[in-house]
């Protein structure tokens, strides 16, 4: 049984492992694309990780299965997030595919618009560029770091191609080494003056659980013995999001600074 568990600890290991390594090699390699979604595709990967929702429901059923609206709400949203990257991080390996293997040719495309899109909660999540290609126009989706280099531009000059599933990517395009580099050090600025507070608060929680075992050890020492397990373990949860928030922010921006 310890080995049958172990072995699902490292499948789940690996599959976000996979599924990170996808998105980021996407976003060094691929500047534009666009996202065409596929029913059969949905429907293919939905059944694909029931295995590793039920895991991920076994390993945290006491939290899971404590009150029965936990149980659905947290089965619907883990669902919901092994369903998005495993999709998606199947859309960009058609795209990545594609783009080192199937045709390609170098046009020079009129650009129409480029628009910065932004999530309520995620701030900043990537750059729209509207091309006219065929006669039609497309929004292809870029970086973030992408909209500062391209959004003076009302030509693009690169190689496009389509995807097997039908979508349109962009690579090579006419971007100077230095005019990437100042769209980092753009991003960058722009990040931090969105997000510097998160610093802050991080800071600040740090030294209060710094200090707090100096100054407060025997109201901590009461308090532990009266609460229970369950709280022990929400705990543990709150402790584990709150570094996973942090890892997230930082890996968005890394994200941003590799392109």
């Amino acid at each position: 049984m310890k080995h049958l568990q172990r072995f699902a600890n490292y499948i789940l290991l690996i599959f976000w492992a996979v599924c990170s390594l996808i998105y980021f090699t996407l976003d060094i390699w691929l500047d534009l694309y666009t996202y065409k979604d596929s029913a059969k595709v949905a429907w293919y990967m939905g059944i694909a990780v029931m295995p590793l929702v039920a895991y991920t429901i076994y390993l945290g059923k006491e939290i899971f299965f404590s009150k029965w609206y936990y149980g659905i709400i947290l089965t619907i949203s883990t669902f919901g997030i092994y369903f998005f990257a495993a999709y998606f991080s199947l859309l960009n390996i058609d795209l990545l595919v594609s783009a080192a293997f199937g045709p390609a040719k170098k046009m020079v495309l009129p650009v129409e618009r480029v628009e910065r899109v932004f999530a309520r909660k995620a701030g900043f999540v990537h750059t729209n560029v509207t091309i006219k290609y065929n006669h039609r126009l497309y929004v292809l989706e870029g970086t973030r770091t992408s909209y500062y280099y391209l959004r003076d531009k009302k030509q693009l000059r690169a190689m496009i191609g389509r995807s097997y599933t039908g979508n349109i990517y962009a690579v090579k395009l006419n971007v100077a080494p230095h005019q990437r580099y100042q769209a980092r050090w753009l991003y960058i600025k722009d990040w931090f003056s969105r997000y510097w507070w998160l610093f802050v608060a991080f800071t600040l929680y740090i030294l209060y659980y710094s200090f707090r075992g100096k100054y407060f050890s025997n109201a901590i020492k009461k308090s532990h013995k009266n609460q229970s397990r369950h709280f022990f373990i929400l705990n543990r949860v709150k402790v584990i999001l709150l570094a996973v928030f942090f890892i997230g922010m930082i890996l968005i921006l890394a994200a941003g600074l590799l392109l």
